[in-house]
């Protein structure tokens, strides 16, 4: 009986893909062996504000999310709502209020939105060896590969832009249930202590899953709340269908996409999508950013 399990585990992991290449074990492993030089410098250029509510110091990043910025409604052209939910908060004075910084919110808002995806992090290793590697933000992909780094993702560096993230990332396609149970969390703290030990999230990771966890369980309660049904949440019973006949994300997964989704991205830096990885979250293909998996075979001798 062993033995089958066996078998079937490593049937299914052998079965990953990413761009249509073959994600192996030992691929895997070579990437969780492997160590960024350079992770608080890359946590630092965020530029995050901390908030005392909101970012206790023993963290390594700051909050995205709070404190919230307010502006002008002629200020910015203000999304479309998408299904009755909007992406802000509309106020009695002429005000809205984003669900994020202003750093992010300057960043995902303000920035044209072709410039913002053209941006890339890269990687450059430092030794022979393949173990230690430097991680840079670029404007573009041309300026990465020009200066000799190999493009890991789309968006800048962030907390997730390690390449141990990346192996959990290929390794575990369906993080949507372990996910929700971090998000039940009451604290911070047991959320972020879910996201690294459960989820094996890397450490300035798991902080920033658990900032968004957080608040989205915040935001978007009342809207997973009408869509599940207390009961079925509290038993964790959710249906596996996450978008409408039509594609649309469903009201709570869509909640999660306005309400988070900004400073989320921001945040974190990879994403599946920015890195070519298809997730339980059926998605078009166009949005998944193109990644040359290939190259890490052959910089890993495999």
């Amino acid at each position: 009986m062993k033995l089958i399990i066996v078998v079937l585990m490593n049937f299914l992991v052998l079965n990953l893909f990413a761009q249509n290449i073959e994600i192996t074990p030992e691929l895997i492993q070579k990437m969780k062996n492997t160590n960024p030089v350079n992770m608080d410098e890359i946590v630092d250029h965020l530029d995050l504000k901390r908030w005392h509510k909101k970012n206790p110091k023993i963290y390594s990043i700051a909050n995205p999310f709070y404190p919230m910025t307010r502006v002008n409604k002629d200020e910015v052209d203000l999304p479309d709502p998408i299904n009755g939910q909007k992406a802000y908060v509309d106020h009695n004075d002429g005000t809205v209020s984003f669900y994020h910084q202003r750093k992010v919110y300057e960043w995902f808002n303000l920035k044209p939105k072709d410039e913002r995806e053209a941006e890339v992090c890269g990687i450059k290793f430092l030794d022979n060896e393949k173990k230690t590697y430097h991680l840079k933000s670029f404007e573009n992909k041309d300026l990465a590969q020009s200066e000799g780094y190999l493009v890991t993702h789309q968006n800048h560096c962030g907390a997730c832009s390690s390449l141990y993230d990346l192996a959990i990332y290929l390794e575990k396609r369906n993080m949507v249930e372990d996910g929700r149970k971090c998000a039940k969390k009451l604290t911070l703290k047991g959320s972020r202590k879910c996201h690294l030990e459960r989820i094996e999230l890397s450490r300035y990771c798991s902080e920033a899953w658990a900032y968004n966890a957080t608040a989205t369980r915040n935001r978007c309660m009342k809207n997973c709340i009408k869509e599940y049904g207390l009961v079925n949440i509290l038993r964790g019973k959710y249906p596996d269908v996450f978008v409408n006949d039509d594609g649309s994300l469903k009201p709570c997964i869509l909640c999660d996409e306005l309400k988070s989704g900004g400073g989320y991205a921001y945040s974190v830096g990879r994403t599946r999508r920015s890195s070519g990885i298809k997730s339980a979250i059926d998605r078009g293909a166009e949005e998944l950013y193109p990644i040359d998996y290939e190259t890490y075979y052959k910089i890993f001798d495999l």
